[in-house]
């Protein structure tokens, strides 16, 4: 933002060139201190926590097209999406592959659909979460 104060904004914390705040699919825990600790996430031992968005909209902008899992120093080991009738429309252990809006390349309703998660930390910890995410056509 340069407005004179250094700040996550004028951070490119993954090196591909393009600002943090800029950055479309920004991974939350890549900020410079996720848990306000003082020490950065790159040299910090201790996890921050799991985060994920309460919506999509995939209409192709590039602003909240995929749902992801975002954490610094995780292991993913289950992520799963189920409609309304608790049918699994999409199952993943990468969080680098997100949900996109569709099941079995079938665009999906806009609804909300129920997620499950579990993953571990660096140190060990493990964190199991659930929600919903809404689906915005």
């Amino acid at each position: 933002d340069k407005d004179g104060k250094y700040d996550f904004r004028d951070v490119d914390s993954d090196g591909d060139g393009i600002l943090d705040i800029n950055e479309d699919n920004l991974d939350l825990g890549n900020l410079p201190d996720c848990d306000h600790d003082g020490i950065e996430n790159r040299i910090d031992p201790d996890p921050c926590e799991v985060f994920t968005t309460q919506g999509i909209s995939p209409n192709g902008d590039g602003k909240n097209d995929i749902f992801y899992v975002n954490a610094y120093g995780v292991d993913l080991t289950d992520f799963r999406i189920f409609n309304r009738f608790g049918q699994v429309i999409f199952e993943s252990a990468n969080p680098a592959f997100g949900w996109d809006g569709t099941y079995k390349g079938q665009t999906q309703e806009m609804d909300a659909y129920a997620y499950v998660l579990s993953a571990t930390f660096v140190d060990g910890s493990s964190q199991s979460k659930s929600g919903n995410v809404t689906l915005i056509r």
